[in-house]
C-alpha cells in the first residue's frame, strides 16, 4: 500500500515536472503566460496533442486603449509570446464580462516569425466586441487563427468609461507523426 503511495506521487510530481519542460519550449519563462500552459499529450483516440493556453482568466482591463497581453498586466514587446510553429489547429475563446456601460472591446491577434524572443509583430486581426449593452454586460466568440505563423500573442484593449472583464482561452494542436 505505500509503495501505491508513493508511486502515485512520483507520477504526480513526474508530470507537472513535464508540462513545465513543455512549458519551457512554448513562452519565455520570466513571462507569467509561461505558468497558464497546460500540455496536453497525445491521446490513444485521434493522435493529436499540443497544448492550451489561459492567456487571461477574468483580467479587469481598464479603459488606457493599451493591448494588454498576459495576466502580469504585460504591454512590452515580447509579452505573452506563444511558439506555435507546426501546430495546425489554432482556436481562441473570448469571454469579456462585467461592462457596466457602452464601450469598445478590441481582441487583437499578432504574428511574428524566426526568432526566439521576437520584437517585430504583425497584426493578423483586431476584431471589436463592442459594449452595446449595459450592466454586467457580457460578450463571447470564438476565433480560428489561420495564419501559419512561429510566433502568436494575443492582447485585448478596452475604451470607453468602465472596466470590463476579460477571459481568453486558446488551443492549439496537431497531429502527431506515426
Amino acid at each position: 500500500m505505500k509503495y501505491g503511495v508513493v508511486f502515485c506521487i512520483l507520477f504526480l510530481l513526474l508530470s507537472s515536472l513535464l508540462n513545465i519542460s513543455h512549458a519551457a519550449k512554448v513562452a519565455d519563462p520570466n513571462d507569467p503566460i509561461y505558468n497558464d500552459i497546460e500540455f496536453v499529450p497525445a491521446d490513444d483516440l485521434d493522435n493529436t496533442f499540443g497544448y492550451f493556453v489561459n492567456r487571461l482568466n477574468g483580467y479587469t482591463i481598464g479603459t488606457t486603449g493599451v493591448y494588454v497581453f498576459n495576466d502580469g498586466g504585460g504591454t512590452g514587446t515580447a509579452a505573452g509570446a506563444v511558439r506555435i510553429r507546426g501546430m495546425s489547429n489554432r482556436t481562441l475563446q473570448i469571454d469579456i464580462t462585467n461592462m457596466q456601460e457602452p464601450g469598445t472591446n478590441t481582441v487583437g491577434i499578432f504574428g511574428a516569425n524566426g526568432t526566439t524572443t521576437p520584437t517585430v509583430w504583425a497584426t493578423l486581426a483586431e476584431i471589436n466586441y463592442n459594449g452595446t449593452v449595459t450592466t454586467s454586460g457580457t460578450q463571447t466568440g470564438g476565433i480560428t487563427i489561420s495564419e501559419p505563423h512561429d510566433w502568436l500573442r494575443i492582447g485585448v484593449k478596452r475604451s470607453g468609461d468602465t472596466s470590463a472583464d476579460f477571459t481568453i482561452k486558446e488551443s492549439y494542436n496537431r497531429e502527431a507523426k506515426r
